[in-house]
């Protein structure tokens, strides 16, 4: 069931990303900041949180596996919120930063 959940939000990401960026292109750096009423494990918890979007923006945007050496994938962040959700900024060094808050999946 969480392979069919983690397929459902990679489709959604990738979705949303190739609605409202423009997919900038590589080398890239990514910064992800998770939203949620709680705090999560920074070491464990969030990066597993999170890798649904990290498999989505390498494999389904740039189809490359994550460990790309274009990627520079910074530190999650979280931050407390109401709902959950996730930030996504990606920047390249000539476009600067596209991105934005997405709803949890």
């Amino acid at each position: 069931r969480k392979s069919a959940m983690r397929k459902d939000q990679r489709t959604i990401v990738a979705s949303l990303l190739y609605r409202t960026i423009e997919i900038p292109s590589l080398p890239i750096e990514v910064q992800l900041t998770r939203f949620g009423p709680k705090s999560m494990d920074i070491w464990d918890g969030v990066p597993a949180s999170l890798k649904a979007v990290v498999d989505a923006i390498a494999e389904d945007i740039y189809e490359l596996k994550d460990d790309d050496p274009r990627f520079t994938w910074l530190p999650p962040k979280q931050e407390k919120a109401k709902r959950t959700g996730v930030r996504i900024e990606i920047r390249t060094q000539t476009t600067g930063c596209a991105g934005g808050r997405m709803p949890a999946m």
